[in-house]
């Protein structure tokens, strides 16, 4: 009766929505196992699965028992869902794992690149400080050079004005005698006046030639006057010349002496502030070698994260999009197999 296409029909209409059934519907066992069978085969199309192989083998046997085969679907739904745990689990280490590796790496590269700079600036310094060190080496030297050349040409202008002063009074001595001499001789008084050099002595019994003759020599007597005047004023020239020299020598040695002082000062300033620069340079180099050794643990443990993690999360989404699809068709197998009221073939 309810073959009959218009009962059928009618029943369509009036049960549609609904999930109510009036039939009672039995399936025999290897009908179900076929149901069940063609579910797990649909799933095996999509993807390849040794758990759907499994079941598919249980349900080709001739006397498969259905608990059993229902058991083993729910153990394989733990295993593979036991699986998506850890597959989770794993994903979620492996993104922190990989991010922790790649920020304590970039973390070295950062203190390496500050080491590099710090070391260029060490270096800069250093370098700095040489070419400062090398001009105040050379100032020293030209400054001692030049005190050295003064006090050589100090003591040939001295040696030289010895001379003149010398001569000059050796000459004024034998002048001085000369006169003495030619006023004794000729009876005539020497006038410490410089306009009237000599006095003559006139006596009615000096005979006219001797009065002429001491005329003669009051000449003499007066260019010798001069010469000793002359002499007496170069030796107070070059006396003078001596005494500014010498002044200036002495205070070009006194001022080269106070630079060389504060020129020293400065230079071993520069020294200690050089072997600071060298210190530190030492450092910077002994932490740049160190933090290139970290690095490049860093990049291995990098390395080796990814060679673990790398496989999981690029086929993550696949593997567990392949999961979920076993684990659909294993309830739906599971509802075949569970739902049907079974008979006796």
């Amino acid at each position: 009766m309810l073959n009959d296409d218009d009962a059928l029909e009618i029943f369509k209409k009036s049960t549609a929505g609904s999930a109510s059934s009036f039939l009672q519907l039995q399936f025999s066992t290897s009908a179900v196992k076929a149901s069940a069978l063609a579910t797990i085969h649909a799933a095996q199309k999509k993807a390849p699965s040794t758990h759907l192989d499994l079941i598919a083998l249980a349900l080709h046997g001739k006397s498969a028992d259905m608990s059993k085969v229902i058991q083993m679907i729910d153990e394989m739904v733990a295993v593979l869902k036991s699986g998506q745990t850890d597959d989770d689990d794993k994903k979620a280490y492996c993104e922190t794992a990989l991010d922790e590796a790649e920020d304590k790496l970039k973390g070295f590269q950062r203190q390496i690149q500050d080491s590099d700079a710090a070391i260029k600036d060490a270096k800069g310094s250093i370098s700095d400080l040489d070419a400062e060190m090398t001009a105040l080496v050379g100032g020293l030297y030209a400054l001692d050079k030049s005190v050295k050349d003064a006090t050589e040409q100090r003591k040939k202008e001295n040696d030289a004005f010895k001379v003149v002063k010398a001569s000059n009074a050796a000459a004024g001595a034998l002048i001085k005698m000369a006169k003495d001499r030619l006023a004794e001789f000729y009876g005539l008084q020497v006038s410490a006046a410089p306009a009237n050099f000599l006095q003559v002595r006139q006596s009615e019994a000096t005979p006219s030639f001797i009065q002429t003759k001491k005329a003669e020599t009051g000449g003499v007597i007066a260019m010798l006057a001069t010469l000793a005047g002359d002499l007496e004023k170069e030796t107070a020239i070059a006396t003078a010349n001596e005494n500014d020299a010498q002044a200036d020598y002495e205070k070009l040695v006194a001022d080269s002496k106070t630079m060389r002082k504060d020129n020293s000062a400065i230079l071993e300033d520069k020294t200690a502030a050089k072997a600071d620069a060298q210190g530190a340079l030492e450092t910077h180099e002994d932490n740049m070698q160190g933090q290139f050794e970290k690095m490049k643990g860093a990049n291995d443990q990098l390395k080796a994260t990814h060679k673990d993690c790398d496989w999981l999360l690029s086929n993550y989404e696949t593997r567990t999009a392949a999961r979920s699809d076993e684990i659909d068709a294993m309830g739906k197998a599971k509802a075949v197999l569970s739902g049907a009221d079974f008979v006796q073939e």
